[in-house]
Protein backbone atom coordinates (compact mmCIF):
# COMPACT_ATOMS: atom_id res chain seq x y z
CA UNK A 1 0.00 0.00 0.00
CA UNK A 2 2.84 2.40 0.85
CA UNK A 3 4.46 1.75 -2.50
CA UNK A 4 1.15 2.39 -4.22
CA UNK A 5 0.76 5.69 -2.33
CA UNK A 6 4.30 6.71 -3.30
CA UNK A 7 3.59 5.88 -6.91
CA UNK A 8 0.37 7.88 -6.76
CA UNK A 9 2.14 10.90 -5.24
CA UNK A 10 4.98 10.65 -7.77
CA UNK A 11 2.45 10.32 -10.53
CA UNK A 12 0.58 13.39 -9.28
CA UNK A 13 3.78 15.43 -9.08
CA UNK A 14 4.79 14.29 -12.55
CA UNK A 15 1.38 15.24 -13.91
CA UNK A 16 1.61 18.68 -12.31
CA UNK A 17 5.11 19.18 -13.69
CA UNK A 18 3.93 18.15 -17.14
CA UNK A 19 0.99 20.55 -16.90
CA UNK A 20 3.32 23.41 -15.94
CA UNK A 21 5.69 22.54 -18.74
CA UNK A 22 2.84 22.41 -21.23
CA UNK A 23 1.58 25.79 -20.00
CA UNK A 24 5.06 27.27 -20.36
CA UNK A 25 5.22 26.02 -23.95
CA UNK A 26 1.82 27.45 -24.91
CA UNK A 27 2.08 30.31 -27.37
CA UNK A 28 1.15 33.69 -25.87
CA UNK A 29 -1.68 34.53 -25.74
CA UNK A 30 -3.57 31.25 -25.71
CA UNK A 31 -6.59 32.65 -23.84
CA UNK A 32 -8.33 36.03 -23.35
CA UNK A 33 -6.30 39.00 -22.11
CA UNK A 34 -7.82 41.43 -19.60
CA UNK A 35 -6.93 45.10 -20.09
CA UNK A 36 -7.92 47.20 -17.09
CA UNK A 37 -9.10 50.76 -17.83
CA UNK A 38 -8.86 52.59 -14.47
CA UNK A 39 -11.49 55.21 -15.38
CA UNK A 40 -15.25 55.01 -16.09
CA UNK A 41 -16.66 54.11 -19.52
CA UNK A 42 -17.46 56.91 -21.92
CA UNK A 43 -14.37 59.12 -21.77
CA UNK A 44 -11.77 59.61 -24.48
CA UNK A 45 -9.29 57.38 -22.63
CA UNK A 46 -11.82 54.57 -22.37
CA UNK A 47 -12.67 54.93 -26.07
CA UNK A 48 -8.97 54.78 -26.96
CA UNK A 49 -8.51 51.65 -24.85
CA UNK A 50 -11.35 49.98 -26.74
CA UNK A 51 -9.88 50.90 -30.12
CA UNK A 52 -6.58 49.32 -29.05
CA UNK A 53 -8.34 46.27 -27.60
CA UNK A 54 -10.18 45.71 -30.90
CA UNK A 55 -6.91 45.90 -32.81
CA UNK A 56 -5.09 43.54 -30.45
CA UNK A 57 -7.98 41.07 -30.57
CA UNK A 58 -7.63 40.89 -34.34
CA UNK A 59 -3.82 40.69 -34.13
CA UNK A 60 -3.65 37.94 -31.51
CA UNK A 61 -6.86 36.16 -32.55
CA UNK A 62 -7.68 36.06 -28.86
CA UNK A 63 -10.13 38.38 -27.07
CA UNK A 64 -8.59 41.43 -25.39
CA UNK A 65 -11.33 42.57 -23.01
CA UNK A 66 -11.53 46.05 -21.44
CA UNK A 67 -12.28 45.88 -17.71
CA UNK A 68 -13.28 49.27 -16.21
CA UNK A 69 -12.14 49.67 -12.58
CA UNK A 70 -12.41 53.40 -11.83
CA UNK A 71 -11.54 55.32 -8.68
CA UNK A 72 -8.86 57.43 -6.98
CA UNK A 73 -7.65 59.00 -10.24
CA UNK A 74 -6.71 55.59 -11.60
CA UNK A 75 -5.15 54.13 -8.45
CA UNK A 76 -7.77 51.41 -7.95
CA UNK A 77 -7.38 49.91 -11.41
CA UNK A 78 -3.60 50.27 -11.37
CA UNK A 79 -3.40 48.54 -7.99
CA UNK A 80 -5.48 45.67 -9.36
CA UNK A 81 -2.89 45.09 -12.08
CA UNK A 82 0.05 45.62 -9.72
CA UNK A 83 -1.29 42.68 -7.68
CA UNK A 84 -2.19 40.47 -10.67
CA UNK A 85 -0.22 37.45 -11.88
CA UNK A 86 2.74 38.53 -14.06
CA UNK A 87 1.77 36.28 -16.96
CA UNK A 88 0.68 38.79 -19.61
CA UNK A 89 -3.01 38.04 -19.22
CA UNK A 90 -3.70 41.12 -17.07
CA UNK A 91 -2.44 44.48 -18.34
CA UNK A 92 -3.21 48.13 -17.61
CA UNK A 93 -4.20 50.94 -19.96
CA UNK A 94 -2.48 53.60 -17.86
CA UNK A 95 -2.85 57.38 -17.86
CA UNK A 96 0.02 59.80 -17.33
CA UNK A 97 -1.55 61.17 -14.14
CA UNK A 98 -1.87 57.79 -12.47
CA UNK A 99 1.73 56.87 -13.22
CA UNK A 100 3.62 60.15 -12.73
CA UNK A 101 1.43 62.51 -10.66
CA UNK A 102 -0.51 60.36 -8.17
CA UNK A 103 2.65 59.21 -6.34
CA UNK A 104 3.27 62.83 -5.33
CA UNK A 105 -0.25 63.98 -4.45
CA UNK A 106 -1.56 60.94 -2.53
CA UNK A 107 -0.29 60.52 1.02
CA UNK A 108 -0.76 56.74 0.74
CA UNK A 109 -0.32 54.86 -2.53
CA UNK A 110 -1.47 51.21 -2.64
CA UNK A 111 1.37 50.34 -5.02
CA UNK A 112 4.77 51.65 -6.10
CA UNK A 113 4.97 52.39 -9.82
CA UNK A 114 8.66 51.53 -10.29
CA UNK A 115 8.48 48.38 -8.16
CA UNK A 116 5.10 46.92 -9.07
CA UNK A 117 4.55 47.81 -12.74
CA UNK A 118 6.67 47.40 -15.84
CA UNK A 119 6.48 49.48 -19.06
CA UNK A 120 5.20 47.92 -22.29
CA UNK A 121 4.45 50.70 -24.78
CA UNK A 122 3.07 54.21 -25.07
CA UNK A 123 -0.14 54.37 -27.13
CA UNK A 124 -1.06 58.00 -27.74
CA UNK A 125 -0.76 61.62 -26.63
CA UNK A 126 -3.56 64.11 -26.15
CA UNK A 127 -2.75 67.82 -26.19
CA UNK A 128 -4.16 70.57 -24.00
CA UNK A 129 -5.31 73.96 -25.21
CA UNK A 130 -4.97 77.10 -23.11
CA UNK A 131 -8.27 78.94 -23.52
CA UNK A 132 -10.56 81.54 -22.00
CA UNK A 133 -14.13 82.77 -22.22
CA UNK A 134 -14.36 85.79 -24.58
CA UNK A 135 -15.75 87.89 -21.73
CA UNK A 136 -12.25 88.02 -20.19
CA UNK A 137 -11.21 90.24 -23.10
CA UNK A 138 -7.90 88.39 -23.41
CA UNK A 139 -6.68 87.80 -26.96
CA UNK A 140 -3.26 86.12 -26.68
CA UNK A 141 -1.04 84.04 -24.42
CA UNK A 142 1.07 87.12 -23.66
CA UNK A 143 -2.02 89.07 -22.61
CA UNK A 144 -3.09 86.20 -20.36
CA UNK A 145 0.32 86.02 -18.68
CA UNK A 146 0.64 89.81 -18.32
CA UNK A 147 -2.85 90.15 -16.85
CA UNK A 148 -2.32 87.26 -14.42
CA UNK A 149 0.98 88.77 -13.24
CA UNK A 150 -0.55 92.19 -12.67
CA UNK A 151 -3.68 90.79 -11.03
CA UNK A 152 -2.67 87.80 -8.87
CA UNK A 153 -5.61 85.70 -7.73
CA UNK A 154 -8.20 87.50 -9.89
CA UNK A 155 -8.36 84.90 -12.65
CA UNK A 156 -9.75 81.43 -12.01
CA UNK A 157 -9.29 78.26 -14.01
CA UNK A 158 -11.52 75.19 -14.08
CA UNK A 159 -10.30 71.59 -14.12
CA UNK A 160 -11.65 68.06 -14.08
CA UNK A 161 -10.42 67.56 -10.52
CA UNK A 162 -7.28 67.40 -8.37
CA UNK A 163 -4.46 65.59 -10.14
CA UNK A 164 -6.20 65.56 -13.53
CA UNK A 165 -4.29 66.60 -16.64
CA UNK A 166 -6.42 69.76 -16.86
CA UNK A 167 -5.43 70.60 -13.28
CA UNK A 168 -1.75 69.90 -13.82
CA UNK A 169 -1.74 71.91 -17.05
CA UNK A 170 -2.83 74.91 -15.00
CA UNK A 171 -0.25 74.29 -12.30
CA UNK A 172 2.48 73.89 -14.91
CA UNK A 173 1.41 77.24 -16.39
CA UNK A 174 1.51 78.95 -12.99
CA UNK A 175 4.88 77.41 -12.11
CA UNK A 176 6.72 78.45 -15.25
CA UNK A 177 5.08 81.86 -15.81
CA UNK A 178 5.21 83.01 -12.19
CA UNK A 179 1.48 83.73 -12.11
CA UNK A 180 -1.27 83.08 -9.57
CA UNK A 181 -4.58 81.69 -10.86
CA UNK A 182 -7.23 80.24 -8.56
CA UNK A 183 -7.93 76.56 -9.19
CA UNK A 184 -11.58 75.48 -9.25
CA UNK A 185 -11.85 71.66 -9.42
CA UNK A 186 -14.93 69.90 -10.79
CA UNK A 187 -16.02 66.28 -10.84
CA UNK A 188 -14.88 65.73 -14.40
CA UNK A 189 -13.87 67.83 -17.40
CA UNK A 190 -17.43 68.01 -18.74
CA UNK A 191 -18.86 70.11 -15.88
CA UNK A 192 -15.70 72.25 -15.83
CA UNK A 193 -15.98 73.06 -19.53
CA UNK A 194 -19.70 73.82 -19.16
CA UNK A 195 -18.95 76.50 -16.56
CA UNK A 196 -16.21 78.03 -18.70
CA UNK A 197 -18.55 78.13 -21.70
CA UNK A 198 -21.11 79.85 -19.48
CA UNK A 199 -18.57 82.48 -18.41
CA UNK A 200 -18.70 81.40 -14.77
CA UNK A 201 -14.95 80.61 -14.81
CA UNK A 202 -12.55 82.52 -17.02
CA UNK A 203 -9.83 80.08 -18.03
CA UNK A 204 -9.30 76.38 -18.71
CA UNK A 205 -6.44 74.12 -19.81
CA UNK A 206 -8.65 71.61 -21.60
CA UNK A 207 -8.24 68.61 -23.87
CA UNK A 208 -8.23 69.75 -27.50
CA UNK A 209 -10.77 67.08 -28.42
CA UNK A 210 -13.49 68.48 -26.15
CA UNK A 211 -12.87 72.20 -26.77
CA UNK A 212 -12.09 72.35 -30.51
CA UNK A 213 -15.72 72.73 -31.65
CA UNK A 214 -16.28 75.67 -29.28
CA UNK A 215 -13.03 77.35 -30.30
CA UNK A 216 -13.95 77.06 -33.98
CA UNK A 217 -17.42 78.46 -33.23
CA UNK A 218 -15.95 81.48 -31.42
CA UNK A 219 -17.38 80.52 -28.03
CA UNK A 220 -13.89 80.17 -26.54
CA UNK A 221 -10.68 82.07 -27.23
CA UNK A 222 -7.68 79.75 -27.68
CA UNK A 223 -4.19 81.05 -26.93
CA UNK A 224 -1.89 78.04 -27.45
CA UNK A 225 -1.71 74.26 -27.56
CA UNK A 226 0.66 72.28 -25.36
CA UNK A 227 1.78 69.86 -28.10
CA UNK A 228 5.04 70.09 -30.10
CA UNK A 229 2.99 70.55 -33.29
CA UNK A 230 -0.22 72.42 -34.08
CA UNK A 231 -3.44 70.42 -33.88
CA UNK A 232 -5.35 69.60 -37.07
CA UNK A 233 -8.72 70.40 -35.47
CA UNK A 234 -7.61 73.97 -34.53
CA UNK A 235 -4.80 74.68 -37.03
CA UNK A 236 -4.72 78.44 -36.42
CA UNK A 237 -3.86 78.04 -32.74
CA UNK A 238 -0.05 78.25 -32.25
CA UNK A 239 1.98 75.99 -30.00
CA UNK A 240 3.32 77.33 -26.71
CA UNK A 241 6.84 76.75 -28.08
CA UNK A 242 6.12 78.95 -31.11
CA UNK A 243 5.17 81.74 -28.72
CA UNK A 244 8.38 81.40 -26.72
CA UNK A 245 7.15 79.18 -23.88
CA UNK A 246 8.60 75.69 -24.47
CA UNK A 247 8.27 74.98 -20.73
CA UNK A 248 4.48 74.81 -21.20
CA UNK A 249 4.72 71.81 -23.50
CA UNK A 250 2.99 68.81 -21.98
CA UNK A 251 1.26 65.72 -23.17
CA UNK A 252 -1.47 63.82 -21.42
CA UNK A 253 -0.38 60.39 -22.61
CA UNK A 254 -1.77 56.89 -22.24
CA UNK A 255 0.26 53.69 -22.25
CA UNK A 256 0.12 49.97 -21.59
CA UNK A 257 1.96 48.56 -18.57
CA UNK A 258 2.05 45.10 -17.01
CA UNK A 259 2.68 43.64 -13.54
CA UNK A 260 6.33 43.61 -12.52
CA UNK A 261 7.93 40.25 -13.19
CA UNK A 262 6.13 39.67 -16.47
CA UNK A 263 8.57 37.74 -18.71
CA UNK A 264 10.50 39.95 -21.11
CA UNK A 265 9.45 37.79 -24.06
CA UNK A 266 5.79 38.59 -23.33
CA UNK A 267 6.54 42.29 -22.82
CA UNK A 268 8.32 42.39 -26.20
CA UNK A 269 5.49 40.50 -27.91
CA UNK A 270 2.91 42.91 -26.51
CA UNK A 271 4.98 45.95 -27.51
CA UNK A 272 5.40 44.62 -31.06
CA UNK A 273 1.65 43.92 -31.30
CA UNK A 274 0.77 47.44 -30.11
CA UNK A 275 3.22 49.00 -32.56
CA UNK A 276 1.76 46.97 -35.44
CA UNK A 277 -1.86 47.73 -34.51
CA UNK A 278 -1.22 51.47 -34.13
CA UNK A 279 0.39 51.58 -37.59
CA UNK A 280 -2.88 50.52 -39.22
CA UNK A 281 -4.55 53.50 -40.99
CA UNK A 282 -8.03 52.61 -39.70
CA UNK A 283 -6.80 52.49 -36.09
CA UNK A 284 -4.91 55.80 -36.45
CA UNK A 285 -8.03 57.40 -37.90
CA UNK A 286 -10.18 56.20 -35.01
CA UNK A 287 -7.62 57.47 -32.49
CA UNK A 288 -7.33 60.86 -34.19
CA UNK A 289 -11.12 61.21 -34.13
CA UNK A 290 -10.79 61.09 -30.33
CA UNK A 291 -8.27 63.96 -30.42
CA UNK A 292 -5.34 61.61 -29.81
CA UNK A 293 -2.00 61.50 -31.63
CA UNK A 294 -0.76 57.93 -32.05
CA UNK A 295 2.76 57.67 -30.61
CA UNK A 296 3.92 54.10 -29.87
CA UNK A 297 7.19 53.44 -28.08
CA UNK A 298 9.47 50.63 -27.02
CA UNK A 299 9.36 49.44 -23.39
CA UNK A 300 12.68 51.23 -22.74
CA UNK A 301 11.43 54.50 -24.24
CA UNK A 302 8.31 54.37 -22.08
CA UNK A 303 10.48 53.70 -19.04
CA UNK A 304 12.53 56.82 -19.79
CA UNK A 305 9.35 58.87 -20.26
CA UNK A 306 8.01 57.68 -16.90
CA UNK A 307 11.22 58.72 -15.17
CA UNK A 308 11.39 62.13 -16.89
CA UNK A 309 7.74 63.01 -16.29
CA UNK A 310 7.92 61.84 -12.68
CA UNK A 311 10.82 64.23 -12.03
CA UNK A 312 8.95 67.08 -13.72
CA UNK A 313 5.63 66.60 -11.96
CA UNK A 314 7.27 66.08 -8.58
CA UNK A 315 8.69 69.58 -8.93
CA UNK A 316 5.36 71.09 -10.00
CA UNK A 317 3.35 69.30 -7.30
CA UNK A 318 5.80 70.40 -4.58
CA UNK A 319 5.72 74.03 -5.75
CA UNK A 320 1.91 74.06 -5.83
CA UNK A 321 1.58 72.06 -2.57
CA UNK A 322 -1.04 69.78 -4.13
CA UNK A 323 -2.42 67.03 -1.92
CA UNK A 324 -5.26 64.55 -2.25
CA UNK A 325 -6.79 62.06 0.17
Amino acid sequence: MRNLRRLAVCGGLLAAACALAAQAQEPYPSRPVRMVMPFPPGGAGDAGARVLADGLTAYFRQPVVVDNRPGANGNIGADNIAKSAPDGYSILFAAMGTMTINPFIYAKMPFVVERDLTPVAKVFDTALVIEAHPSTGLKSLKELIDYAKKNPGKLSYASGGNGSSTHMGGELFKHFTGTDLVHIPYKGNGPALTDVLGGNVGVMFDQVASSAQYINAGRLTAFAVSSPKRQASIPNVPTARELGYPQLEMSSWSAVVAPAGTPQAIIDKLAKAIDTVLAEPAVKQRMEALGATVSPSTPAELGNLLAEDSRRWKQVVAAAKIKSD
